[in-house]
């Protein structure tokens, strides 16, 4: 693996029974089995960096204020956990090339 490559993208697709959603290195795609489809731009490339600084700037402000606002507290670890088991999923369809059923954890 390197970084010398003239060109970096990121992509990939993930689907199920209500829809696909394809990453398009700087947005999101999602399909519907109607034939619909909406594009989600999300301000900046995955193969931009590792950093990711205009997502980490809103993380951090989400997590201060969940430290803040006592109503507020766990949305964080929510949403790692939604995560955490999609990507398992992801890992367990890839290994027996099925898909996988995921309850909402979010």
């Amino acid at each position: 693996l390197t970084w010398k490559s003239p060109i970096r993208k990121n992509y990939g697709v993930a689907y199920g029974d209500k829809g696909l959603l394809e990453i398009l290195d700087g947005d999101v795609a999602l399909e519907t089995p109607q034939g619909g489809r909406q594009v989600f731009q999300t301000g900046e490339k995955l193969s931009g960096g590792s950093a990711h600084p205009t997502w980490m700037a809103g993380l951090l402000a989400d997590f201060a204020a969940e430290l803040d606002d006592t109503s507020r507290r766990s949305e964080n670890f929510r949403e790692a956990l939604a995560c955490a088991v999609l990507t398992r999923q992801g890992y367990k369809s890839a290994k027996t090339g099925r898909p996988q059923k995921t309850a909402a954890v979010a």
